[in-house]
């Protein structure tokens, strides 16, 4: 078991892909979160004309 006052790793997955195929909120980080016992934070970019 482990207490809050213990320090968490932090996965930032930055997700990148074209507009053709999703985005990062398509990842369930909260599985990873719960196991492993880390902070899961995705955020989404996107490059090229708007």
């Amino acid at each position: 078991s482990r207490g809050l006052e213990a320090p968490y790793a932090v996965i930032v997955y930055v997700h990148g892909e074209s507009y053709e195929w999703g985005t990062g909120n398509i990842y369930d980080g909260s599985v990873l979160a719960s196991a492993g016992h880390v902070i899961v934070m995705t955020m989404n970019y996107r490059l090229g004309i708007l």
